[in-house]
């Protein structure tokens, strides 16, 4: 039995070929867990009135398949930093028992740039942090959030110039165990002295958080906290967000920006709408959706 509330159906859970890739039942189950999550987060957002976009992958699977795009792994979601903290107001009350709503201000050692819904009681983990973190490391959707890019490149090179620095203290302090007992004693001075000096990652993550919305009236935005340089960023524009209209995706309906097109071109290129297999960008994972991932972390 997989730890979710979505009722999906036996006949979802059959191996099938999608435009000629063999979807196995293993795929199934995750993505079962995964669309438990994104209910989830859909009834909460509603009973708030918390504006979300489908993105990514998953915005390009809900256009082009329906659903999964055939050989990904996970659901991305955006969205605007007013609704975010709108959001984290009620995480602790509304996503508790199987679900956590995964930030800093949640998880101790979570440091990444941006959200991430959990079940707790399965295991999605990313091999270089399995055995070096400790936080949450169950299966995941990611939730990103959209802050105003500014146009002037030098200002935007010293905002990211500030936002890695802190992102290093947040490495320092969370980063505790690998590799030989010496590099995992050295990591662990190194984490109590960044922190004495510096303060906990929580601490760090809300000056990162602070120089992340330093340009919040900007016509362009970007997921400023999730890119690590000013090069790498695409710049949409916010008005593309202003309408929202519902599509498919694995029987759900769901809000994507009306001007999705605008949007998928400027990320994929115009022929998007051509499958393309390619592979996941997390690389190998570490995947259980029978086991935790603590129960996973002590076979490792």
């Amino acid at each position: 039995m997989l730890p979710i509330r979505l009722a999906l159906g036996d006949v979802f859970f059959d191996e099938e070929y999608r435009d000629g890739y063999l979807v196995t039942s293993d795929i199934k189950k995750l993505w079962a867990v995964e669309l438990d999550l994104l209910a989830k987060f859909d009834e909460v957002c509603k009973k708030y009135n918390i504006k979300y976009f489908l993105a990514y992958g998953t915005l390009l699977g809900a256009v082009r398949h329906r659903g999964f795009i055939p050989w990904d792994d996970d659901i991305d979601i955006v969205i605007f930093r007013d609704d975010y903290e709108k959001l984290l107001s009620i995480s602790e009350k509304e996503f508790k028992d199987v679900y956590l709503l995964q930030s800093a201000y949640t998880d101790k050692n979570y440091m990444r740039g941006h959200l991430q819904l959990r079940n707790t009681k399965t295991c999605m983990m990313l091999p270089h942090e399995a055995k070096v973190v400790e936080f949450n490391q169950g299966v995941f959707l990611d939730i990103f959030i959209l802050d105003g890019l500014v146009n002037d490149m030098q200002l935007l090179q010293e905002q990211f110039h500030e936002m890695q620095n802190i992102k290093r203290k947040m490495r320092y302090i969370a980063y505790r165990n690998k590799g030989s007992s010496f590099r995992k004693v050295w990591r662990t001075v190194r984490a109590k002295l960044v922190s004495f000096i510096f303060g906990s990652v929580k601490e760090q993550y809300c000056a990162f958080e602070e120089i992340a919305k330093r340009y919040s009236d900007s016509e362009d935005v970007e997921i400023l906290m999730f890119r690590n340089s000013a090069e790498d960023c695409i710049r949409q524009k916010r008005k593309w967000y202003s309408e929202v209209c519902l599509m498919e995706f694995e029987g759900m309906k769901l809000p994507v920006p009306k001007d999705y097109h605008q949007i998928l071109t400027l990320c994929y290129g115009k022929d998007y709408i051509i499958p393309k297999q390619v592979s996941s960008s997390h690389g190998a994972v570490i995947i259980s959706t029978k086991h935790s991932f603590k129960k996973i972390l002590e076979e490792l």
